[in-house]
């Protein structure tokens, strides 16, 4: 059996994948006639991030067939991970007794909560 680096060939495969153009973004100002175009999906990733850093509203319908707006504050993880990036400073290496919470776990918690957000609106909660 070769020895292949798992972490050379992964970290490999996922810029390969990053770079992709399969993702469609809406409200592009450049291509007004459609509302939608295709970007990378590193481009689409980082688009979210700054979404979330920014923060959103959003309108959903009830069960009931109402219109009810949602506002999405601003996240300060996001903020400091766009920051540190333009800034130009590395990721840290999170040490293992570190008990504070990763990019990931911020990202499935937030998921996590619209969901939960959007089943109590079915339910009529």
């Amino acid at each position: 059996m070769p020895n292949v680096n798992f972490q050379v060939v992964f970290n490999d495969k996922l810029r390969e994948i990053s770079t992709e153009v399969s993702e469609f973004i809406d409200n592009d100002p450049n291509h007004p006639e459609s509302g939608k175009r295709m970007v990378s999906k590193s481009e689409a990733l980082c688009r979210s991030l700054f979404k979330m850093a920014l923060g959103w509203e959003e309108n959903r319908e009830t069960k009931e067939g109402n219109i009810t707006k949602v506002v999405h504050n601003p996240e300060k993880w996001a903020i400091r991970e766009i920051m540190d990036r333009v800034d130009g400073r590395t990721i840290a290496a999170v040490a293992v007794e570190d008990n504070t919470a990763s990019i990931a776990d911020h990202i499935r918690d937030a998921a996590k909560n619209l969901l939960n957000d959007m089943a109590k609106e079915t339910d009529g909660s």
